[in-house]
């Protein structure tokens, strides 16, 4: 099982995981506040999925990552408007699509990039800890001092 047969094996793509991460801590009864739930579905629901769900879970590069953080900083900002990537196509249809309204029309700080890459980093942590990657690849992302 240390290949992740179990919950799709090499197929496993990184939404499918991480959908069912999130299940796995909704229903730890007590585990988690519901606050604490509903900004993870948030962060899978607008910019994980989005941008890194189509990947398979064992092919999941750091690079991946900072690709994603770099077009969420674009989020709001007027590079967005000029920014032709598919990845930054996908966040702003997630965001347009939440609830029917528009997300937010405020920038992405760093402060909030960090936020979201602690959940990213836990939900891979336990990847690995079940054996369905060998290593998270984004303990090597850094970030620099939260300017915003």
């Amino acid at each position: 099982m240390n290949r992740g047969e179990g919950l799709g094996g090499r197929k496993l793509t990184v939404g499918a995981y991480l959908d069912r991460w999130l299940r796995g801590r909704e229903e730890a009864e007590g585990d988690l506040k519901a606050s604490t739930l509903s900004s993870y579905r948030e962060a899978l629901d607008l910019y994980f999925k989005p941008g890194l769900g189509h990947l398979r879970l064992i092919d999941l590069r750091d690079d991946d990552v900072r690709d994603l953080y770099s077009a969420m900083r674009k989020i709001n900002q007027p590079e967005a408007e000029t920014d032709k990537s598919d990845l930054l196509r996908r966040l702003l249809e997630a965001r347009a699509k939440r609830a029917g309204k528009r997300y937010s029309a405020r920038p992405l700080t760093t402060a909030r990039i960090k936020r979201m890459h602690a959940v990213l980093s836990k939900a891979l942590n336990d990847a690995v800890a079940s054996g369905k990657i060998s290593r998270n690849p984004v303990v090597v992302i850094k970030f620099g001092k939260a300017s915003k």
